[in-house]
């Protein structure tokens, strides 16, 4: 492939063209999307051009640069006008090249193109990558000037490269694109899950939908669309195709997707109250011991109790207050981290009052609380607590805490 195009040429003589990648809601379970992808032609020996080697050669200058995106972009619009007639409600998402932002200033380019083509500005959602745009309000100007002509505003690759996260609550853009840096193994990776989730609580407090891109095996279509999303793209649902974008593939693709999740979903369900019911049966069985004994005798008591319950990390006792009452006792098997000082576990007189497990616990109606997964400080590493009140056998309140590792949390112990 060539290191150098003539790109007017190209654009002259109609060397460029449009595919199209759906984009599909698995609720509705149909194709509600389409975003606009654009390849060019080799005219010496008629091999697809990557989009990303026209604009690394245009972004050598700006003037080519505004030539080739808006090239492209009437090729899409063009390329929508003529599918849109047999897709009633389909909407185009169509990428705007965010760099010529600060050298166009205000223009109507985009919205004189879409009238003179018969497309209504609602039916477009324009998606900018915000990394490339050096200046806030270059983006905060075109922005808010398309969403007031009636356009929708998209936020592409979003958690990916150098995103400013702080500029998504600045523009309050309709659609985020999540890129699929997050996606790929999303169902194998409790970090890129958590991440994932952060963004789609932030895309939901300020109205914002969310779209998981790179989707591309149905574990991952399934991890997102728990995590709180409803739009998926990539290349389980369709890679780019010319305009069959509702095909009997995609159509199988669709029906096979929901039937998953929804088998999912009940095992899900059916899991949850499997664990439930075990957890209450172990912490029963724990205070059931625990509350004959008296405070100086429970750490020997927690040492048997830690001894045959491999999922165990560790077990601790506060008090009524959240003070702690006890070492923290580890199973056997475990090996702190010694050389990290930011992790080290709590020991008798430890303050656990502002931990979620202990507040929670003691301003609901509940006995028991089981916490998230997070980060031990104790130990560095993903745990889940259990804790549930009980009283010894003076009648004072204790708080039995158990650690479980993360990973091993299931409901066969």
């Amino acid at each position: 492939m060539n290191d150098h195009y003539d790109l007017s040429r190209m654009i002259d003589e109609k060397l460029l063209f449009t595919v199209l990648q759906p984009i599909i809601s698995v609720k509705k379970k149909t194709v509600i999307g389409i975003e606009a992808l654009s390849r060019g032609i080799d005219e010496k020996n008629k091999d697809v051009i990557p989009p990303v080697i026209l604009f690394k050669q245009a972004s050598k200058n700006i003037a080519d640069l505004i030539k080739l995106d808006r090239a492209c972009r009437e090729d899409a619009l063009t390329k929508f006008k003529l599918i849109r007639k047999d897709h009633e409600g389909l909407i185009l998402f169509i990428n705007v090249e965010s760099a010529i932002l600060n050298s166009v200033g205000p223009s109507d380019h985009i919205l004189n193109m879409v009238n003179r083509l018969g497309i209504k500005p609602h039916e477009v959602i324009l998606e900018i990558n915000e990394s490339k745009t050096p200046k806030t309000d270059a983006l905060y100007d075109f922005s808010r000037r398309y969403k007031e002509y009636g356009f929708m505003i998209a936020l592409d690759d979003v958690g990916s490269g150098f995103s400013n996260l702080n500029r998504i609550p600045l523009l309050n853009p309709n659609i985020i694109k999540i890129d699929r840096f997050l996606v790929t193994d999303i169902d194998k990776n409790y970090y890129k899950q958590e991440v994932f989730k952060s963004l789609v609580n932030l895309s939901s407090s300020i109205g914002a939908l969310v779209v998981a891109e790179g989707v591309e095996t149905y574990e991952e279509a399934i991890t997102v669309t728990e995590l709180g999303l409803d739009m998926i793209q990539g290349y389980l649902i369709s890679k780019p195709v010319d305009c069959k974008i509702t095909s009997h593939e995609i159509q199988s693709t669709i029906f096979e997707l929901t039937g998953r999740y929804k088998k999912h979903i009940r095992e899900s369900n059916a899991f949850k109250k499997v664990f439930l019911d075990k957890i209450k049966l172990v912490a029963s069985e724990i205070i059931e011991q625990l509350s004959g004994s008296c405070t100086d005798d429970i750490e020997n008591l927690m040492k048997d109790i830690i001894m045959n319950k491999q999922n165990f990390e560790c077990i601790y006792v506060l008090d009524e207050a959240g003070i702690q009452i006890s070492d923290t006792v580890f199973h056997p098997d475990y090996r702190l981290k010694n050389n990290n000082l930011l992790f080290s576990p709590a020991s008798k007189g430890a303050d656990h009052s502002l931990k979620r497990y202990y507040y929670h616990l003691m301003s609901s109606q509940n006995n028991l609380y089981i916490s998230e997964d997070y980060l031990s400080m104790a130990t560095g590493d993903l745990c889940r607590t259990v804790s549930e009140v009980y009283r010894d056998k003076n009648n004072e309140l204790k708080i039995v805490c158990i650690d479980f590792f993360a990973e091993k949390f299931s409901p066969c112990y």
